[in-house]
């Protein structure tokens, strides 16, 4: 006679992924994590104004430039430039 398997000890495919998942972290340490990441691109991103980042700075600041660029001559493309500057 065969064993039956008991369905209550058995996981799912599903749920063993989700407990080895890297995002299974808890909350508050994804909130942790996120802040030191953005904290190190923020102390690059000021080191590159005073080209002190080296490769990535140079990156980030063309990066940063060609943004900012792109933004001025949408936004002045879009606007009535005759009443922009009327005080």
């Amino acid at each position: 006679m065969a064993k039956k398997k008991n369905k209550k000890n058995q996981k799912k495919p599903r749920e063993l992924v989700e407990k080895l998942s890297i995002f299974s972290l808890p909350e508050e340490t994804k909130k942790w994590i996120l802040g030191v990441v953005v904290f190190i691109v923020a102390i690059i991103v000021a080191l590159s104004f005073f080209d002190r980042a080296g490769v990535a700075g140079s990156a980030i600041i063309s990066v940063l430039l060609l943004l900012f660029w792109l933004w001025e001559d949408w936004f002045f493309s879009t606007q009535n430039t005759k009443n922009l500057w009327v005080l």
